[in-house]
């Protein structure tokens, strides 16, 4: 184990359990991509528990010096239902993106905007890319939506993101640049 991984025991309520090395500062959701490839559970099926508390996708998980190993506990509910509702995800997540990229007016590009990030997971690449373009759109309400929603889908760390951000600095709007700012300092990156 790295000096930066941190080692995660999963457990079954059955008793069943996974022993796993994960990248500190790592997600839940990329914890539940693991766990899905171990054990073929799909991750909306899956609920983890620390301390009878769900933990978001978005936990991220630290190393700690009193504790060598994180203890959770697995939890799958109805993955019929779960399919479901991925299948159904996936149809509004393709919607969402077929909206943003044939919309033509401000209005619409925002509208789809809002729904991506509805539909979206937390880190998603594909909604990062589609923001980080958007960043570039000559309408700065455009620019200044697509700041906000890489604030709120990207993780800390993420270095396409802070160049991103980071070239927004030089927005000529002034509304765009603090947006970036603001999603710099969201994002634990300092600005330049």
């Amino acid at each position: 184990v790295m000096a930066q991984d941190v080692r995660v025991l999963v457990s079954k309520l059955s008793g069943e359990e996974l022993e796993l090395e994960i990248a500190a500062a790592s997600s839940i959701r990329a914890l539940k991509q693991q766990i899905e490839t171990r054990w073929h559970i799909p991750w909306l099926a899956q609920r983890i528990l620390r301390d009878s508390r769900e933990l978001e996708d978005a936990y991220q998980i630290r190393p700690s010096d009193k504790h060598p190993r994180f203890f959770v506990t697995l939890v799958v509910v109805d993955e019929e239902a779960m399919a479901r509702k991925a299948h159904e995800l996936e149809a509004a997540t393709h919607k969402a993106y077929v909206s943003l990229q044939d919309a033509e007016t401000s209005s619409q590009k925002t509208a789809a905007i809002k729904d991506i990030l509805k539909v979206t997971d937390y880190g998603c690449p594909r909604a990062i890319a589609a923001m980080i373009e958007r960043c570039d759109d000559k309408d700065f309400f455009i620019r200044y939506a697509a700041v906000q929603a890489l604030a709120s889908v990207s993780m800390p760390g993420n270095e396409t993101v802070v160049a991103a951000l980071r070239q927004r600095l030089e927005d000529g709007d002034k509304i765009v640049k603090n947006a970036a700012q603001a999603a710099l300092v969201k994002l634990g990156a300092e600005s330049p």
